[in-house]
């Protein structure tokens, strides 16, 4: 079942069209963050007000877009998880954990519901992907840790303040997780992830937010951040307004 839903999800995040959902995303992100403009127009070192503007504008947009392609990534690196998931020589506690991740993703009514505008609601799957690549050391060589980290905070600074806490309740260390699951027998992980497979999406711990059988935690590291815009944002900008 968990890798049927998972095909079920990647269809969809395939049929976003970026551009076609730009404009819903930058509501919802904007809506579910009020002060994000605010924050974002520290950064702006245009002195003219309606350059200024005309730049902040233009980096909302970049940011977004920026956003949406990340997300556009979801199948090409839940394709990765769900083969290592599969491969008979990945090990059983790297396999209980890919498994969690991919049924937090399936969850159609997450922290943030699925059919939310504009591919919105794929945010926090993005998030608890790419942090899988993170810190299931399997998913990568070392050297390309950093990017993931990166990518991490730029979607966390897109996600809604008061499900910024519960994601990271919800996520935590997937890297201590794997320390946890490394103490287990063999057998004991391998019937989880079987459990974990065949019912992605069964309640545990006596159900609520944020507890699904897929509950693994984020660290501390989500916690969002907004940069300066680089010079290439800063030029994508200036040419959005042209």
């Amino acid at each position: 079942m968990l890798v049927d839903l998972v095909k079920r999800v990647n269809e969809g995040v395939s049929k976003l069209n970026i551009e076609k959902a730009l404009p819903a995303f930058v509501g919802e992100w904007l809506r579910a963050r009020p002060n994000a403009k605010a924050e974002i127009a520290k950064t702006v070192p245009e002195k003219n007000e309606s350059a200024r503007q005309a730049v902040l504008d233009g980096a909302i947009v970049a940011m977004a877009k920026g956003a949406l392609a990340r997300i556009k990534k979801i199948p090409e690196m839940t394709s990765v998880m769900l083969e290592r998931l599969q491969a008979r020589d990945t090990e059983p506690a790297v396999r209980c954990a890919l498994a969690s991740i991919l049924a937090y993703v399936v969850q159609p009514r997450d922290l943030i519901p699925d059919d939310a505008p504009g591919g919105y609601g794929f945010l926090d799957d993005a998030v608890m992907v790419h942090a899988g690549y993170l810190d299931v050391h399997a998913l990568h060589d070392s050297e390309d840790a950093k990017p993931h980290e990166d990518y991490l905070r730029f979607l966390a600074g897109f996600m809604p303040r008061e499900a910024t806490a519960a994601l990271q309740q919800t996520v935590q260390s997937l890297e201590m997780s794997l320390a946890f699951y490394r103490k287990l027998p063999a057998d004991m992980l391998d019937a989880t992830t079987q459990v974990i497979i065949a019912n992605p999406l069964l309640p545990v711990n006596g159900g609520g937010a944020g507890f699904k059988s897929s509950s693994v935690l984020l660290a501390s590291k989500v916690t969002p951040t907004y940069t300066a815009p680089t010079p290439k944002v800063e030029r994508a900008a200036r040419n959005g307004r042209k």
